[in-house]
């Protein structure tokens, strides 16, 4: 049995910090690689930034797992692995709305490589409060967890 190896581009409008793609876009694509059919979950280690807008090589193995590298640089290991997660019963809406304002996505002037920018990272597809077409998240603190 051979290794399959194909390409994968991340389009610029999903970056996350600046020149890298939004995490949880790129673990998605990732993920993606694997057949996890037999498995209930995916683990993605992110070893490096992933570049936008280039051709990042993947290499698929037989046993499952796959990497993926841009020239000599390895992006990403995945592999299928068991999850077990607990699931916090969500806060209400309303309890949500209060929290809003306390969200660091939307405090202006926080990170001095973006002056005049809204949140930590003002342009991530996710997060980024200056985004007209992203997902607007804003996580805030609610009680002992955080809701977005």
């Amino acid at each position: 049995m051979t290794s399959k190896e194909n390409q994968i581009i991340i389009a610029e409008r999903f970056r996350g910090p600046p020149q890298s793609g939004n995490g949880g876009r790129v673990s998605g694509v990732f993920a993606n690689l694997i057949n996890s059919e037999h498995s209930a979950g995916v683990e993605i280690t992110v070893r490096s930034g992933t570049p936008l807008d280039q051709p990042m090589s993947t290499k698929v193995n037989p046993q499952g797992s796959a990497i993926v590298h841009h020239d000599s640089t390895v992006i990403a290991d995945i592999k299928p692995t068991h999850l077990a997660m607990n699931v916090m019963q969500p806060p209400s809406r309303s309890v949500i709305k209060r929290a809003a304002p306390t969200s660091y996505s939307l405090l202006k002037n926080l990170n001095p490589r973006f002056p005049t920018g809204t949140g930590f990272h003002p342009g991530c597809f996710c997060y980024g409060a200056d985004r007209t077409k992203g997902l607007g998240i804003f996580a805030a603190p609610v009680d002992d967890q955080v809701a977005a």
